[in-house]
């Protein structure tokens, strides 16, 4: 079971932006998760036109978040627009959370809220982006660390994307979702290119 991983990395494998999103999710060096983004957002045209410009934050996008053996456990679901809220639906169509962004240059807020408007996690940017803090109302959840990776190759440096370290406590599943949503938006937001 995913939540069950305390320690977990993320990265990007999709090389150019004109491809489809993908990320990996690796516990132990094992791939225990995907998020990978839906044909029906991947082959609307005004998406791929976006992608293309320096407007790629402003595309929507449809990812589905699948289990080793390819199950969907949350679909992620951003409208057009910049900095727009997200939501993370179960397979039958509820809301697991919605992701509201407030991103300044000095600091970076996300807050997961469940369908009824209570809050669920807040993420605390730090150190230009790259750490977030992650906490519920109780105490802090987990730690976000966007880190780059050293490459045996000039090649596979400029092609590789940096890793994403996600450590933590013990979570319920829709917390884990929402923070893996989260890590999904911080890139499409803070650092892509």
């Amino acid at each position: 079971m995913l939540a069950d991983y305390q320690t977990l990395q993320i990265q990007q494998q999709s090389i150019m932006k004109s491809q489809s999103k993908q990320y990996t999710i690796k516990a132990d060096d094992k791939i225990v998760a995907a998020f990978e983004e839906s044909t029906r957002s991947y082959n609307d045209w005004i998406n791929r036109i976006m992608k293309f410009t320096t407007l790629y934050t402003f595309a929507s996008l449809d990812m589905e978040l699948l289990s080793a053996d390819q199950g969907v456990l949350v679909r992620l679901v951003k409208p057009k627009g910049a900095y727009k809220d997200v939501q993370l639906l179960r397979p039958d169509g509820t809301l697991s959370s919605n992701l509201q962004f407030t991103l300044k240059m000095t600091s970076q807020l996300i807050t997961a809220t469940k369908s009824n408007g209570e809050i669920l996690l807040k993420a605390t940017g730090k150190n230009m982006a790259s750490d977030f803090i992650v906490e519920d109302k109780n105490n802090r959840q987990a730690t976000i660390k966007k880190r780059s990776i050293a490459k045996p190759t000039t090649k596979e440096a400029f092609l590789s994307d940096d890793l994403y370290h996600l450590r933590g406590s013990k979570w319920e599943e829709d917390q884990l979702y929402a923070i893996l949503g989260m890590i999904v938006m911080m890139d499409v937001y803070l650092h892509s290119q």
